[in-house]
């Protein structure tokens, strides 16, 4: 109810007046009440400011309930986007990790492969051997598990000033020249070992 205290003009009484209610009788003496112009426009007044503030309060509720809505929405795609994006981690991980263990395990395979088929893995390139000498060659390829290892001299030096005795001056495998690191050969295969050497002549 809309409503003010006024005091009744016939037995001074103080009584709640509904201002929607312009034909009121006083409830303690039943006299009906009588405004003059001045009292008209105070209650007027009075009931305009309590619909003004009922009117703002209604407002300010529906915005505070219109700001906790858009809150509790922002909260909610926070939250959806937190849990997208987690996911997507969550996929990637996991595919980094399928994809690492699927070439862990094919070249598991493949090595397996190798080692049935009797054949041995190089653990350097025959351009990193080139210069070095050929006695430590020997033992690299012995060291691997190659037996048919065969040292060859060059009988190239005169001086010895641009290459040192015993310096490789190329290593082939089977006849092959040009082998990489992670290559495999059979276990039988033929290593030649040139090397720089001094001629006996």
């Amino acid at each position: 109810m809309n409503s003010i205290k006024i005091t009744c003009s016939n037995c001074n009484e103080e009584f709640d007046f509904d201002l929607d209610d312009m034909q009121s009788f006083c409830p303690h003496c039943g006299r009906k009440l009588l405004f003059d112009c001045e009292q008209i426009k105070t209650i007027l007044s009075k009931k305009d400011k309590s619909t003004y503030y009922q009117e703002k309060i209604k407002l300010e509720q529906e915005q505070t309930k219109r700001t906790q809505l858009e809150f509790e929405h922002e909260e909610r795609k926070h939250e959806s986007d937190n849990q997208t994006r987690l996911n997507i981690l969550l996929g990637c991980a996991v595919f980094i990790v399928l994809t690492i263990y699927l070439l862990f395990s094919m070249e598991r395979k493949e090595n397996n492969f190798h080692i049935l088929n009797n054949e041995l893995q190089i653990t350097t390139s025959s351009e990193e051997l080139i210069g070095q000498n050929y006695e430590d060659i020997v033992q690299i390829f012995k060291s691997i598990g190659f037996q048919n290892i065969n040292p060859v001299g060059n009988d190239d030096l005169v001086l010895g000033i641009l290459n040192k005795e015993g310096t490789v001056e190329s290593v082939t495998i089977n006849g092959n020249s040009n082998f990489e690191e992670g290559d495999w050969f059979p276990a039988n295969a033929i290593i030649k070992i040139t090397y720089h050497t001094f001629s006996n002549d």
